[in-house]
């Protein structure tokens, strides 16, 4: 991680959720993990994140906002959608500006769900997310997704105030939890987009989950108008929308940074990139690792088959980009299921 990024522990926490609602699919019923026991936020945030995905097939179905469907069908699937909202965050702390359609609305919906699963777990929360989209609205490039995505914020996000709630903390102070990037060197300066090096960093999503490359004749896709304002990185790193997360991820606590191996997946950007341009010999021999201690029989516990699963991903993703980053990030997420001796010997 760049030194001096004030979003590192976000950005660590962020890795956290990801890996928590990857395990999360892998363990049922919940009782089996004490892990999850002590999430009650995250297990809330996948079922509304299911009842939300299937709002979004309902209006596909229906055909109810013209030209959805495109943008429903390069989602993939629940499980895409939930973590392109994740990437679309992390990448906005580590300093990538977002502008499309799909990466945007992912994100805001995100946000609109933490605020939902907050109320509803009595823990304060940011009644004025909402407003605040316009900051986001105005970021994405193309004029139509622009109207989409305000269609689809009329029909999927009633005003988060406008449901009471008796028992509910009123709103959180937003301003203590967010740290906002001051003067910094070259290498801690804002990306506004993604440089086209990034496309060997995109082979294991679909291609709309990494539309942030700028190319050098992007501004003159069509439906594009040059002289309608945008929202820069500093914008929507300060908004309510990132704020919101910020604060889901804090309430959400400790756990979230056990799932993250403790931070070993908090990189800089470029580190990413450079990986993923360089690193395929390393990266196959992390992959290989992680193939032989998913055939281990003695690794077939519902548990370490979700921690497993995790690793895989984040080998795909180049979070993970040495068996020594896997194996401290095995043994730091075994350690707090207890499943430390059965990796320690898997090691050996």
């Amino acid at each position: 991680m760049d030194v001096g990024n004030p979003f590192e522990e976000a950005i660590s926490a962020a890795d956290g959720l990801h890996a928590s609602l990857i395990y999360h699919t892998e363990i049922s019923p919940i009782s089996e993990s004490p892990a999850l026991r002590g999430l009650p936020l995250i297990h809330d945030m996948r079922i509304e994140l299911e009842n939300y995905w299937g709002s979004l097939t309902r209006i596909a179905s229906t055909q109810s906002i013209p030209g959805f469907n495109s943008v429903y069908d390069s989602f993939g699937n629940f499980t895409q959608f939930y973590e392109l909202a994740i990437l679309t965050f992390r990448n906005v702390l580590i300093g990538a500006r977002p502008d499309t359609l799909n990466a945007v609305f992912s994100l805001c919906s995100l946000s609109y769900i933490a605020s939902c699963c907050l109320r509803t777990n009595g823990k304060p929360y940011n009644d004025d997310v909402l407003p605040d989209v316009d900051v986001w609205r105005v970021a994405i490039r193309d004029d139509e997704e622009c109207q989409m995505f305000s269609d689809l914020a009329d029909a999927l996000w009633p005003q988060v105030s406008s449901i009471s709630s008796a028992n509910a903390p009123g709103p959180y102070d937003m301003t203590p939890v967010l740290g906002l990037p001051g003067n910094s060197s070259h290498q801690n300066e804002p990306i506004q987009s993604l440089p086209v090096e990034t496309d060997s960093f995109l082979n294991n999503l679909p291609d709309a989950f990494w539309t942030f490359t700028a190319t050098a004749n992007s501004s003159l896709s069509s439906g594009v108008d040059l002289q309608r304002p945008s929202s820069s990185l500093q914008d929507l790193q300060g908004s309510a929308i990132v704020s919101n997360l910020i604060h889901f991820l804090k309430e959400c606590g400790e756990p979230l940074r056990i799932f993250s191996g403790g931070g070993v997946t908090t990189k800089g950007l470029y580190s990413y990139i450079a990986f993923n341009q360089r690193g395929s010999e390393t990266k196959n021999t992390v992959a290989t690792c992680i193939q032989r201690l998913k055939a281990d029989e003695s690794l077939q516990h519902a548990s370490t088959r979700g921690i497993l699963s995790v690793a895989e991903r984040f080998v795909e993703l180049g979070y993970l980009q040495s068996v020594d980053e896997l194996r401290g990030f095995l043994l730091t997420v075994g350690r707090e299921l207890y499943l430390t001796v059965k990796f320690t010997s898997a090691f050996v």
